[in-house]
């Protein structure tokens, strides 16, 4: 499985929590009609899911948890981090441009290369 699977089951399982709370088959149906936009299997199983929250806390400091009452995941104390919302918009954009080849002559890019951001981390860093 790419990585590129994995990332967009972590997109659509936060978008699918950021709606409302859901159970564990409404997650998986969400993804299954996902997989039908993305040409990608993004299911998954009970094992798979406790290894997303993980990746997902860690990658996105999103914080899925599951409430007893209404047997449904959540994000608890989704600080809504700018940073954070903006990575996954753009990737979320990128993949919806990848969709179709028909877009091409409707959306044209700078041709540009990217000037200086390989010093950003350097920066930041002192």
């Amino acid at each position: 499985m790419s990585k590129k699977t994995f990332l967009l089951r972590y997109l659509n399982v936060i978008k699918r929590l950021q709606q409302s709370p859901a159970t564990l088959k409404e997650i998986n149906d969400y993804l299954d009609k996902q997989s039908e936009y993305a040409d990608e299997v993004l299911g998954f199983s009970v094992r798979t899911f406790q290894r997303d929250k993980n990746e997902i806390r860690e990658l996105f400091g999103k914080d899925i948890q599951y409430d007893k009452k209404t047997k449904s995941y959540f994000i608890a104390d989704d600080d809504n981090s700018a940073t954070t919302d903006r990575i996954l918009e753009a990737f979320e954009m990128l993949n919806a441009l990848n969709l179709s080849d028909d877009l091409a002559h409707l959306i044209h890019f700078e041709k540009r290369k990217p000037q200086g951001t390989h010093h950003f981390h350097g920066l930041l860093h002192c």
